[in-house]
């Protein structure tokens, strides 16, 4: 009976498959033929014969007008050829003639279908062939431009993102500050060095009266120094990073001299992200061998609140987010189809990694030495070698070109080796240290923290879950390979760090969404194609939803209403009271609104009583140094405006001012108004 499927319409596909349909038939009148012989008959008794050659003969008049019809694919004539060829084998000579005749599609006397029975057979299952592959062909040709529409819109949407986050920032982090000064400053990594000589860091500032254009040479490219990368190296000699971000950042810099704008560092962070996200999608499709689960980790990656947060920071966790996903990619690779070209492309990886920042070597290092104890289990002991030599020589490429990485590391309490070792040893911190990181990471990661609480539960009651789910392997042996370093990684530098900020973890975040988005897909194949489909629209709507709703980190909206107000004091006198480089440097984008700054560390300088005569009928107050804002309390904030209104008070009483006005508190400091 299975001849007979064939002729039942796939009620799965409403469109009929003509070709099955026709070959059903073909195999229907074989199969009466062959029926016939084993019955053993007499070839001369004509009686079963004859009601069987009534079948033929009715086909055979049906395929001539089959072949007269639209209907003249190959395929289809194919089966007509071989149900002749099978029918003729039964019938006389005259009988072949006959048939083959009224049929009108082959000629009998140059072809003898009795002897090209066989070939007959075979050409027409090659015909089918082709026609399966041409089917297949067009199926693959609309995949294809389903990938194209879904990737095109995902590149649309993250634009929009990108984009609408990236004009809403208008302030700086102090950190961003420096970045453009250590990459664009000749040979003067801070402002103190601009008055107070080459000396080694030690956060004093000078008594001096800045110029504007003091604050212009520090922060962007000057004509005559453009791509001047000895500078960037030697200043990064002073500062506690590798330089390969600063050289980057002056690149594009030089490319516009004299200008200071935020659109250069986002220029160059936006061109990372994507170099990122091409990177993750060819590791999620070298893991999972689908298109539509590489591109919906690329998703989850980059419509979160985090994502956004790293790609408008102008600092060096971009670039360091795409070398950790390019490292990630090659070991993949190499799990599959290991190679010495990988392995030296992973060792230079590595060398940039580490020349980018050093909480890279974190993941780098577990990361490797999974993999070497991967190859060691697997008693691959040359490969092993041919991986730890170049992953080596990138760890000493970095060491002998960027020799200062030592006394970076001992060259402040904070940032050191020694504060490292204190804080891994700091039993009070635990666990407070890192629950702190990974409650900011889940609302930052907002989507992508509810997938991973769906996946530990998932795991923990799995022995008594019904249905497929509960023998199904969330996360297969590959990606917890390339993924669990990560999350390790997070932990470690969670205690490690400096500073409790989510931005020492940020180049881990994708590698978080490859494992979240592997088990959210290992728990949906479990499911029907319909329920599937409407929980993925949920998710991708939710991370949109958010991505677009929750502001990120470090926009300091409202600095564009300040620069505005100062604008119509440019002209005034301006006056800083700062205790430390910090705070004085983080109000640059204001400063340079003025054509002088006078710089001072109290009320009390002599330089600020010579610069305060109240010649001018407006001054501008400038105080910081007493707290970091985001830091402290509310409490704490109104004590530390106190304090600042009674020094205010103390410059107003100096230069004969009369009426004294808070005009904004930022991050590291106060500014207020003295006016006559």
């Amino acid at each position: 009976m299975w001849e007979f499927d064939s002729l039942i319409p796939n009620q799965e596909n409403r469109s009929l498959n003509w070709l099955r349909y026709f070959r059903g038939i073909a195999q229907l009148v074989a199969r009466l033929v062959r029926d016939e012989e084993a019955v053993g008959s007499n070839p001369a008794a004509p009686t079963k014969k004859n009601q069987y050659t009534f079948v033929y003969w009715f086909f055979f008049v049906s395929a001539r007008d089959l072949n007269r019809a639209a209907v003249r694919s190959t395929a289809n004539k194919a089966i007509v050829w071989l149900c002749l060829a099978r029918g003729f084998h039964r019938l006389g000579m005259s009988n072949k003639v006959h048939a083959a005749r009224s049929s009108g599609i082959c000629n009998p006397k140059s072809f003898d279908l009795c002897s090209k029975y066989d070939i007959l057979e075979k050409q027409s299952h090659i015909w089918l062939q082709n026609g399966q592959k041409k089917r297949g062909k067009t199926e693959t040709m609309q995949e294809i431009k389903k990938k194209k529409r879904a990737v095109a819109l995902f590149v649309i949407v993250l634009i929009c993102l990108c984009g609408w986050w990236a004009v809403r920032k208008e302030g700086f982090f102090l950190d961003e500050i420096y970045s453009y000064g250590l990459a664009n400053s000749s040979y003067a990594p801070f402002l103190n060095w601009y008055y107070n000589g080459e000396h080694s860091f030690d956060g004093n500032l000078p008594e001096a009266v800045f110029e504007q254009q003091d604050f212009v040479n520090y922060i962007s490219v000057q004509k005559n120094d453009r791509f001047n990368y000895a500078s960037v190296y030697y200043n990064q000699t002073q500062d506690i990073h590798p330089p390969l971000f600063y050289f980057l950042l002056n690149t594009v810099c030089s490319l516009f001299p004299g200008s200071f704008t935020k659109w250069t560092g986002l220029g160059m962070n936006f061109v990372l992200l994507g170099g990122t996200l091409a990177a993750l999608y060819a590791l999620g499709m070298e893991l999972f061998a689908d298109w539509k689960k590489a591109l919906f980790v690329c998703a989850l990656y980059a419509f979160n609140r985090e994502m956004i947060s790293n790609v408008t920071m102008v600092r060096m966790y971009m670039l360091m987010t795409l070398l950790t996903i390019l490292l990630a990619l090659l070991v993949a690779k190499s799990l599959r189809r290991p190679s010495v070209p990988k392995y030296l492309l992973i060792g230079v990886t590595i060398y940039l990694g580490m020349m980018t920042q050093y909480f890279f070597v974190v993941y780098a290092f577990l990361l490797c030495a999974a993999y070497d104890l991967y190859l060691m289990f697997r008693r691959e002991w040359k490969n092993a070698a041919a991986f730890s030599l170049p992953a080596l020589a990138g760890v000493g490429g970095m060491l002998l070109t960027f020799p200062c990485w030592y006394a970076q590391l001992h060259s402040q309490n904070t940032n050191s080796l020694d504060a490292t070792t204190r804080n891994l040893f700091d039993l009070a911190q635990y666990p407070k240290g890192p629950l702190e990181l990974i409650g900011w990471s889940i609302v930052g990661f907002a989507v992508g923290a509810g997938i991973m609480a769906v996946l530990i539960l998932t795991k923990l009651g799995q022995r008594w879950l019904p249905g497929k789910l509960r023998g199904t392997t969330l996360i297969p042996g590959d990606v917890k390979l390339i993924a669990v370093p990560a999350l390790a990684a997070f932990l470690v530098i969670a205690v490690i760090s400096p500073y409790k900020s989510l931005r020492y973890v940020y180049h881990l975040q994708p590698l978080e969404a490859l494992f979240c988005g592997c088990g959210l897909f290992s728990i949906l194949d479990t499911l029907r194609a319909g329920t599937r489909k409407r929980i993925l629209q949920i998710v991708c709507l939710a991370m949109v939803v958010l991505a677009f709703v929750i502001e990120p980190e470090r926009m300091y909206s409202g600095t564009y209403k300040i620069d505005k107000e100062l604008e119509q004091y440019s002209q005034a006198a301006c006056v800083d009271i700062t205790g430390d480089l910090g705070s004085f440097t983080s109000g640059v984008q204001e400063l340079l609104k003025f054509q002088e700054v006078c710089v001072v560390p109290d009320d009390s300088s002599e330089l600020l009583v010579q610069y305060n005569t109240g010649e001018n009928d407006t001054l501008v107050l400038f105080i910081g140094g007493r707290g970091l804002w985001q830091f402290v309390t509310a409490e704490q904030v109104e004590q530390i405006t106190a304090q600042n209104m009674e020094t205010a008070w103390n410059v107003a009483r100096q230069g004969g001012y009369e009426d004294v006005s808070l005009l904004a508190t930022q991050e590291f400091e106060q500014i207020f108004v003295l006016k006559k």
